[in-house]
């Protein structure tokens, strides 16, 4: 399996590395309660916060968790099909677990939020149809559709096709069996709103993702399921952006296709393989609905379409294969033994062209090359390239990405900024000054920018315009412990140290790990409060950061505070040798400082 051995591609460092979520030392609760992410995700963060305490930075134990659950979902493909009692369960099963269109999904850990959100899905079907059977109340189907939604609200038109579900399959006492799951559409409800609020809130901010009207994105909604189905069809050419924009012979295509093929099922429907047909397309086309461009998500930015959107909708269209498959392999005749052939030759085509695709996620530089290759103009690969090279001090290739990436979008803040930032790290200031002014003019809300031309400004040392610059930031991000820090740095020097020790206070309520600031608030009241400044300085210490320079700031308070022994101890304790008898600059301690601490 090549993706075992894959490393963490684009959105995986701020999903997983640097999610302050994730590496709360808060716990679990902070996952569940927090309004601060993309989206409300809580049991998909809970999982990766207890996987980074076993795993790390190792991508490897991310991978096999997601292949693990992308194992044991399709299981239940299998299952749902044996309790419906439809033919070719373990081909649906098979068929799902090898397509490669869910590459994406499974090799994309930030997608551990598809994967929980399937997994769940596909187990409240099954228990779902268990108590319909039984005619028991649907709890544990309603539970697990809920820790679906709490995954990500992938599945949140799943009532709508346990509607339909109910209509085909299980007529008797119709409007008893509608009634009971009008729970699942509350749920789907409520959940819709949450997840409006954090895409419009938190994901996309003030960026503007579409322009289109409701009217244009309905006629592209048919293009957008013609290409989803051409794709399902024919995994040929994947892509993690793909070049497409709206057209209207495509959108036309699709909208016949789409008739056409309600008019074969509606046809057929009285036959086995038929029902289970309308089933699966039916559960094929409500799973593509929030995602065909009626609603905003952040990523339509960069494309209208993406294989990891269709991965849950991909259930429906292999199980109407299945059906078809496992229809004809029950025949004792010659259709069996066709129905075999196509089964054995499409399992390994798929699986030859999945093992193929796997290696484009392997690294993120393999990404955004092969991303290049089938949609060099889009702005993401770009984007993502130049920051790669940055991080490896190719600042030619970096700019020439950047440039690129503003020339095929005018209105690309952030490669603007990241032009800045490359400049910076030149020593081009002016050049960089110039680049955070223009991605300022394009994007005037975003923090981020404002940020940037601050530590410009600290670099120059032009300390008033660097602390507006924080400022305007801080009243955009009023929790950010990063600039409350930096403003306490800069009022620190200017011996503002009121303000300066307001700022570190702030920093602390938010991380009262953070050793840099209890040292800084340490060196603020080492003379006004003594015994403060040492209650700082020992948390450094109980950190074991900072442990040098804590032991000799500790030296230097308690020999103001005459405590000579105690003063010996810790300034030893900073690496000092201690000469006795002569007279230092403490109160009434007689020893001087030989050698003073070499900065770590």
């Amino acid at each position: 399996m090549p993706l075992i051995s894959a490393d963490f591609i684009w959105d995986d460092d701020i999903f997983v590395i640097q999610n302050p979520l994730i590496q709360s030392p808060k716990g679990i609760l902070d996952c569940w309660i927090s309004l601060d992410s993309p989206d409300y995700l809580p049991i998909t963060i809970s999982s990766l916060w207890i996987e980074w305490r076993l795993w790390g930075k190792n991508a490897r134990g991310y991978h096999i968790t997601n292949i693990f659950f992308h194992f044991l979902y399709c299981i239940g493909i299998a299952c749902i099909f044996k309790k419906l009692n439809w033919p070719g369960g373990w081909i649906a099963a098979i068929l799902f677990a090898i397509h490669p269109v869910n590459v994406e999904t499974v090799a994309w850990i930030t997608q551990r939020k598809n994967i929980l959100c399937f997994f769940f899905t596909i187990f409240c079907i099954y228990f779902f149809v268990q108590e319909l059977n039984h005619q028991r109340y649907h709890i544990k189907s309603l539970t697990l559709f809920i820790c679906a939604l709490l995954s990500k609200a992938a599945s949140i038109m799943l009532p709508f096709w346990l509607l339909i579900l109910i209509c085909c399959q299980f007529k008797r006492d119709l409007q008893k069996k509608v009634l009971r799951i009008l729970p699942f559409f509350f749920s789907s409800f409520i959940f819709a709103l949450i997840t409006i609020y954090f895409q419009y809130t938190n994901a996309m901010g003030n960026i503007s993702v579409r322009t289109d009207s409701m009217l244009e994105r309905f006629f592209f909604s048919f293009q957008a399921f013609i290409f989803y189905l051409y794709k399902a069809v024919f995994p040929a050419s994947l892509c993690f952006v793909y070049p497409i924009s709206p057209d209207r012979k495509i959108m036309l295509t699709g909208f016949f296709v789409f008739i056409l093929i309600i008019t074969i099922l509606y046809k057929y429907r009285h036959r086995k393989w038929g029902k289970a047909s309308i089933l699966s397309f039916s559960f094929y086309v409500l799973n593509l609905i929030p995602v065909l461009g009626f609603f905003d998500i952040y990523f339509m930015r960069f494309s209208y379409v993406s294989d990891h959107w269709q991965s849950l909708s991909l259930m429906g269209f292999t199980s109407i294969i299945a059906a078809f498959l496992g229809q004809n392999i029950d025949k004792s005749n010659s259709k069996k033994y066709i129905a075999y052939t196509i089964t054995f030759f499409l399992i390994v085509i798929l699986t030859i062209k999945t093992n193929n695709q796997c290696r484009q996620y392997l690294t993120e530089t393999d990404l955004w090359e092969k991303t290049l290759k089938c949609n060099p103009c889009s702005i993401l690969p770009h984007d993502r390239m130049a920051l790669i090279s940055i991080a490896k001090n190719k600042y030619d290739k970096a700019e020439k990405h950047l440039k690129k990436s503003i020339s095929i979008d005018s209105s690309n803040w952030e490669a603007f900024m990241n032009l800045g930032n490359l400049y910076k790290k030149m020593d081009k200031n002016l050049e960089a000054e110039k680049m955070y002014l223009k991605a300022l003019a394009i994007n005037p809300g975003r923090p981020a920018i404002y940020v940037n031309l601050g530590n410009l400004k600290l670099k120059t040392n032009q300390y008033v315009q660097a602390i507006n610059y924080y400022q305007k930031a801080l009243q955009k991000n009023p929790k950010s412990t990063y600039l409350h820090f930096q403003l306490g740095l800069i009022n620190m020097q200017g011996n503002n140290t009121e303000k300066a020790l307001m700022h570190f206070q702030k920093v602390l309520s938010v991380k009262p790990n953070h050793a840099r600031a209890h040292y800084n608030t340490a060196c603020i009241l080492s003379r006004s409060n003594s015994f403060q400044a040492i209650r700082h300085l020992k948390k450094c210490i109980s950190m074991n950061k900072l442990v040098p320079e804590s032991n000799y700031k500790l030296g230097e308070i308690y020999a103001f505070l005459c405590r000579c022994e105690d003063a010996k101890m810790y300034y030893k304790k900073a690496g000092l040798e201690i000469k006795d008898s002569i007279k230092n600059k403490g109160k009434c301690c007689n020893f001087s400082i030989v050698n003073m601490p070499r900065k770590k």
